[in-house]
């Protein structure tokens, strides 16, 4: 049985361990408030532990102070904070969601759905004053509800673009997740977060594990996904490959951006493929079917036309018998005609026996001029 901590004296309960880090000293709990029975999620930090560091802790400081000053419903708030005898928790709201990575298929458009859904959580934090830019965005770090609503937690690496450019002291994150110019200790921008967005989709898309996602980018820092895309509308294509653009020149500048050109595609568009002999020759075979059909039609009609005439130049006072109730009089007209249907006799007989003058009997007409040759 697992030997979970007691924090009953802090006014907590540990229902059981949600994750751990325990080379680092970092455990997460869903916890309940003994007061309220409300679930909660307590971040223990225990740096006493022998590798654990300070700026780990540091990087929970920095946490809560973010926390403290964001107010959205799909970001958990903080809601306190306490010492124990082996470092420090951190109490947070709980959210009944899984984490992204725990499903590993999606549909495409369920997909353009999930990065709507965090593309507004971008841009609530990029129009905080100053703006907060995540660095740590990963299926790991979504939770996502039934509703494919996205909430974003862990913002222990997360940075203020305190003036102009944020820059990172450290190189923090996760392989495949964090964007070239961090690694080179360059400015960060609103774009840096795009680029571990695009990441987490492309996961997404091509079901690839967040572990495996560096298998997918090439020594120059480009993601080569566009194979495991092939349905994919390009376009959606294109606007995934600016998002993961090792420059963040070429990136879309913001969240708003790359939202606004997001929600006017359609991800899931069918391109007809280019040479596809098959898809031709169907067309082909198609059309060919259509032209015999409108010249059997024209055929119909202009016999009509002249059984019509031959008619009009008939007796009209003939009268089609009907050998039996179960015998139609086009049926008894076309039994006693048949037998003349030849080159020779058929166009007397027509003269002799007129056609009855109706839909059927024009149909048993022009089966008799087929036979006849």
């Amino acid at each position: 049985m697992q030997n979970l901590n007691n924090f009953s004296k802090h006014n907590y309960s540990i229902i059981h361990e949600l994750g751990c880090n325990r080379e680092g000293g970092r455990i997460s709990y869903l916890g309940e408030c003994l007061e309220t029975q409300q679930k909660v999620v307590i971040k223990q930090f225990r740096f006493v532990d022998t590798n654990a560091s300070w700026s780990s802790y540091k990087a929970y400081e920095r946490e809560i102070m973010i926390l403290e000053s964001l107010d959205h419903p799909r970001i958990p708030c903080y809601f306190n904070s306490f010492e124990t005898e082996d470092g420090f928790c951190m109490v947070q709201e709980y959210k009944d969601a899984p984490p992204l990575a725990i499903k590993s298929k999606f549909s495409a458009q369920q997909v353009k759905k999930i990065a709507i859904s965090i593309l507004e959580l971008l841009v609530y934090l990029q129009n905080n004053n100053p703006p907060i830019i995540h660095r740590d965005l990963k299926p790991e770090n979504i939770l996502i509800d039934e509703d494919l609503n996205a909430y974003l937690i862990d913002f222990g690496l997360a940075k203020i673009r305190d003036g102009e450019l944020a820059n990172s002291t450290i190189t923090a994150g996760t392989p495949g997740f964090i964007p070239p110019e961090e690694l080179f200790n360059r400015p960060l921008t609103e774009a840096s977060d795009l680029y571990s967005l695009g990441a987490t989709l492309i996961c997404l898309l091509t079901q690839t594990s967040s572990s495996n996602i560096s298998d997918l980018i090439d020594e120059n820092y480009c993601f080569n996904f566009e194979h495991l895309m092939s349905k994919l509308n390009p376009q959606f294509i294109t606007w995934l490959n600016t998002l993961v653009d090792p420059l963040p020149k070429y990136r879309y500048p913001n969240a708003e951006t790359a939202l606004r050109e997001l929600r006017s595609l359609d991800i899931n568009k069918l391109i007809i493929p280019e040479n596809k002999p098959l898809l031709f020759d169907s067309l082909a075979k198609l059309g060919i079917g259509f032209i015999t059909l409108t010249v059997f039609i024209a055929f119909i009609v202009k016999i009509q036309n002249v059984l019509s005439v031959i008619n009009t130049n008939n007796n009209p006072t003939i009268n089609h018998s009907i050998p039996s109730q179960n015998v139609s009089k086009e049926q008894a007209w076309y039994k006693q005609i048949k037998p003349h249907c030849n080159t020779v006799e058929v166009i007397t007989m027509m003269k002799k026996i007129p056609y009855p003058n109706t839909t059927q009997g024009v149909g048993y007409a022009a089966g008799c001029y087929a036979l006849a040759g």
